[in-house]
């Protein structure tokens, strides 16, 4: 079975892949036509519209994952305190067996 502090860096590698997603999302929602290439008319507002509707959802899904990742780098955290804590129970348990042999 794996050990918590291997979870725990599972978890932040899971925690950088998720923070490098958020770039790339915003990134991807930066690609707007130029007003020139798209003309005038109906099809340049749907146009513009759409544009505007993408690049709100990117910002908020990279937003998304930016919380994702801080949420499973604290998580990480936790798991490295609690196997500490683990460590320490069995070390005063094994200096107690010590003295009582």
């Amino acid at each position: 079975m794996e050990s918590l502090r291997e979870l725990a860096n599972r978890l932040d590698e899971a925690a950088a892949t998720l923070a490098a997603a958020g770039p790339a999302l915003t990134a991807a929602g930066r690609t707007e036509p130029s007003p020139g290439e798209a003309g005038t008319g109906r099809l340049t507002e749907v146009t513009r519209a759409l544009f505007e509707q993408w690049s709100a959802a990117a910002t908020a899904r990279a937003q998304e994952a930016a919380t994702g990742a801080d949420r499973l780098a604290d998580l990480a955290a936790t798991l490295r305190q609690v196997a500490d804590g683990y460590a320490d129970t069995d070390d005063a348990a094994r200096r107690r067996h010590a003295e009582e042999a």
